[in-house]
């Protein structure tokens, strides 16, 4: 392909350029060359070398408004896709990351709480403060000891009391921490225990205690806890939500 901006180069046996072709009247030929052949597009020419095309992606990506580049609180959201008000507070928010993130959960401002503990944790010491001031809490996670499931009947078992470093977390703060999009915490029915010693034998100890009540999963040490916490979980038992 002819290319007018590259170095003008004799090929050997070339006879010389006659002296009265004059420079305007190369540039027309050129022009004419030029216009028959095709130049390369300003996108050819800056496509991606091997190895290069992921981060070229993520550019175009972000240059189009990806949730990724969007104010953090928001949900992803932008002006061409606002909040709808359902709630009238912060719960707007949190039921349209639900939705966004197509999270299989059916919700209503009713079923996020501000108060709701157990009879050994209260409000506080089960949910921090993180993103929004409002949990979802299922009723497995609070359920009375003498229903044999539930927090309060995992510390009975343990026989001391214990920290909830995480229950609920909201699917802003979840997706922010890189956590799966169908995370049980962001159901409402989870919680990671502080092992305060990053002991085995503690560790052990609160593995055991889960078991006792009835929790339906119990990561492994290797999962993410590991030693620092055990996550515990009752996702396959009944209930739901209230204020």
């Amino acid at each position: 392909m002819f290319n007018a901006n590259a170095p003008k180069q004799r090929l050997t046996g070339e006879p010389p350029m006659p002296r009265s072709l004059g420079r305007s009247s190369f540039i027309a030929i050129a022009a004419v060359l030029q216009f028959a052949c095709g130049t390369p597009t300003s996108e050819s020419t800056s496509a991606p070398r091997d190895g290069q095309g992921a981060s070229t992606s993520g550019q175009a990506t972000t240059q189009r408004g990806s949730r990724s580049d969007r104010p953090a609180g928001t949900a992803g959201t932008t002006a061409a896709d606002p909040i709808p008000s359902r709630c009238g507070d912060e719960r707007d928010v949190l039921l349209h990351a639900y939705d966004t993130q197509g999270i299989p959960i059916d919700l209503d401002c009713a079923d996020f709480t501000k108060s709701r503990g157990t009879r050994s944790l209260t409000f506080e010491a089960i949910f921090r403060v993180t993103t929004q001031p409002w949990a979802l809490l299922r009723d497995p996670l609070l359920a009375p000891s003498d229903k044999w499931y539930g927090l309060d009947l995992l510390i009975e078992a343990y026989g001391a009391p214990r920290v909830v470093n995480s229950s609920y977390r909201d699917p802003v703060r979840n997706k922010r921490a890189g956590g799966a999009r169908r995370s049980r915490h962001s159901f409402g029915d989870a919680a990671d225990l502080d092992n305060a010693t990053k002991s085995l034998e503690e560790w052990q100890r609160m593995w055991t205690a889960a078991e006792k009540a009835s929790a339906d999963y119990i990561e492994p040490l290797s999962g993410p806890c590991k030693l620092n916490c055990l996550h515990a979980d009752w996702r396959n038992h009944d209930g739901g939500y209230r204020p």
